[in-house]
């Protein structure tokens, strides 16, 4: 996979196929200072697609060995978020989150722009988590039901929950999401 992708012409496509999946993996595994494959590192492939004839790239990193333990972040450009939570283009990226905390099972992981994650002004030294637009959290995370607001929806499924910020998905109501940090005992 080329690592500058500078038109529609620099694109592999990806298919089912379980050695071709594989092979991409293993080439995006994270790696250490040396370039050797970190064992429990996790992986962090970059994705493409066309939207209007133009290269979208989203990035995913799972990561297992890290002072975060087991989380995932998608990063997506600000043009992949759709205008409204119910925009397909909102329910497309809702549903990779989902697929990926499905087959990954992390114990957190969430769709958060970097403006919006700046706006809570986490502490990623101390291991908090970000809230965004779709966040999951697995069961064993503490959260406060009691300081939940009434605005977020909460979404229980095997292993955890999904909570979803009233808002934009791209610009979620910072109220709510520091409401959700005081629930899992954060100061801000």
């Amino acid at each position: 996979m080329p690592e500058n992708i500078t038109g529609i012409d620099g694109l592999v496509p990806v298919t089912g196929d379980h050695d071709t999946l594989t092979d991409l993996v293993d080439a995006r595994a994270l790696r250490d200072s040396v370039g050797e494959s970190s064992p429990g590192g996790g992986f962090g492939p970059r994705l493409v697609r066309l939207q209007h004839d133009r290269p979208l790239g989203y990035s995913l990193s799972c990561g297992v060995g890290s002072r975060r333990g087991n989380h995932l972040a998608l990063t997506l450009p600000d043009s992949a978020l759709g205008e409204k939570p119910d925009s397909p283009a909102s329910a497309i990226i809702a549903d990779s989150l989902r697929a990926v905390v499905s087959s990954w099972a992390p114990r957190h992981g969430t769709i958060v722009s970097d403006v919006f994650g700046r706006a809570q002004k986490y502490n990623r030294s101390k291991r908090e988590i970000p809230v965004g637009w779709l966040t999951y959290l697995s069961e064993d995370i503490e959260l406060d039901s009691w300081r939940m607001p009434d605005d977020v929806a909460v979404e229980k499924v095997r292993g955890g929950i999904y909570l979803t910020l009233p808002g934009h998905p791209q610009y979620p109501s910072l109220d709510a999401a520091l409401a959700v940090r005081r629930a899992l005992g954060y100061a801000r």
